[in-house]
C-alpha cells in the first residue's frame, strides 16, 4: 500500500527541477546532510528518526538510507540517503510521513549542511 502523497514544497520543487536541468533527474542521487540538534531535542529527535527511518527504507528506489550520530558531539548526526533516481526522490518528498519528519526540523534543528551528489 502507499502512503498518502502531497504537493512538494518550494525547496524540493527547486531541487527537482535543478536534477532536471542538468540530467540528473534519471540518475542515482546521493544526498548527504549534517545536521546540527538543540541538545535538549536529543530524545525527541531519535524518536522521530526511529518512527520514519523503517517507512523511508521500504520506499522503492530508496538504496540506502543511514543515520549516524557524531561520538565527540551528540548533537550533530549525519545522514546519507542513496535514491534510485530523481522520481524515486521526488515520491520521497511528497510522502506524508516524510512531510512531517521535515515540519518537525524547525524546534528540533539548528543546522542543517547538505550536498547532493552524482556518482562518478
Amino acid at each position: 500500500m502507499e502512503p498518502p502523497l502531497q504537493e512538494l514544497s518550494t525547496l524540493e520543487k527547486d531541487l527537482i527541477g535543478f536534477l532536471k536541468a542538468h540530467d540528473f533527474y534519471n540518475k542515482t542521487i546521493s544526498c548527504m546532510f549534517t545536521i546540527k540538534i538543540k541538545p535538549e531535542k536529543e530524545k525527541e529527535w531519535k524518536e522521530n528518526l526511529h518512527k520514519v527511518i523503517p517507512q523511508i527504507r521500504k520506499e522503492e528506489g530508496c538504496l540506502n538510507y543511514e543515520v549516524s550520530q557524531d561520538i565527540q558531539d551528540p548533537t550533530t548526526f549525519g545522514v546519507y540517503e542513496k535514491w534510485a533516481d530523481g522520481p524515486a526522490l521526488e515520491f520521497h518528498f511528497k510522502c506524508a510521513y516524510t512531510k512531517e519528519f521535515l515540519a518537525s526540523f524547525e524546534h528540533i534543528v539548528v543546522d542543517v549542511k547538505s550536498n547532493i551528489m552524482k556518482p562518478l
